[in-house]
């Protein structure tokens, strides 16, 4: 809602890694068969495809969906500079009768 209403830009990790893969570099190549197998991409992996979007979208209003997950990548969101002005959780719950 907030990116189809605004200037907003949308983050996705998971898209991102995607993108990657259909690229068929060495990495996307790595990331498309950890996936296979059922892992998770590498922090380092989502570090280096997480730097080229804010390169590539410098000094645009983003929306980081699912990012940062882990120390390490908040550790690399102070390195690289990446501030975040608000921050929402959205929480969701399932009832089942």
């Amino acid at each position: 809602l907030l990116e189809s209403n605004s200037d907003f830009i949308q983050l996705s990790t998971c898209d991102l890694l995607r993108q990657e893969q259909e690229t068929g570099s060495e990495m996307g190549k790595k990331i498309g068969a950890l996936l296979k197998d059922g892992q998770f991409a590498t922090d380092e992996m989502i570090t280096v495809i997480v730097d080229k979007f804010m390169k590539d979208n410098a000094y645009k209003s983003i929306i980081f969906d699912g990012y940062p997950r882990t120390v390490s990548q908040a550790d690399n969101c102070l390195k690289s500079g990446i501030v975040f002005d608000k921050t929402f959780f959205i929480l969701q719950f399932i009832l089942t009768l």
